[in-house]
């Protein structure tokens, strides 16, 4: 995919902005099914520096990996589907907001991918959560519940774009 739109984007994105996808795989076309919405999947930005090099991340969990992080540019090149990019909004924020979210996602960094979680979120009377792994939008809820940014927990890529701390979607591809 033509990842030229993210690049033109890129240095505007920050630490806590979301980035919601529409996959085109038989698992996107049941979430959208379920959920009634378009969007498959949610993965959250961190940038982060060491010496002259920032890098700007996806922080997320998929059924591949469990929770992991990627570079945008690599994700968004792969991806069959679209993306948007979806700027959560920094007004009021804590100054220390960027660290606090970068910490609680190295403490999930490696967690195992919640395939029941995501089960009884697609079909809730044959699945019960596994406790300890999570699905993508559970996980970036809970990144942003843990420093104070949202309540609930337990939503789908579409209800956690909607959440009011968040601007409108920028396409990206």
């Amino acid at each position: 995919m033509d990842t030229s739109v993210y690049e033109a984007h890129r240095d505007k994105m920050m630490t806590g902005d979301a980035v919601i996808f529409s996959g085109t795989g038989l698992v996107s076309s049941i979430i959208k099914w379920r959920t009634k919405s378009p969007f498959t999947h949610v993965a959250m930005i961190s940038r982060w520096k060491a010496y002259e090099t920032e890098r700007v991340l996806l922080s997320h969990a998929t059924a591949e990996m469990g929770v992991h992080l990627v570079p945008v540019s690599r994700y968004l090149s792969r991806h069959k589907g679209s993306a948007w990019w979806v700027p959560l909004r920094k007004e009021g924020l804590p100054l220390d907001y960027d660290k606090q979210l970068r910490d609680v996602v190295l403490q999930d960094l490696g967690r195992q991918y919640d395939f029941h979680g995501i089960g009884q979120f697609l079909l809730p009377a044959w699945f019960q959560q596994q406790e300890g792994r999570r699905f993508c939008s559970k996980q970036s809820a809970l990144w942003l519940t843990k420093i104070g940014l949202l309540q609930d927990t337990f939503v789908s890529p579409g209800s956690f774009i909607a959440q009011p701390i968040f601007k409108t979607p920028v396409s990206l591809i």
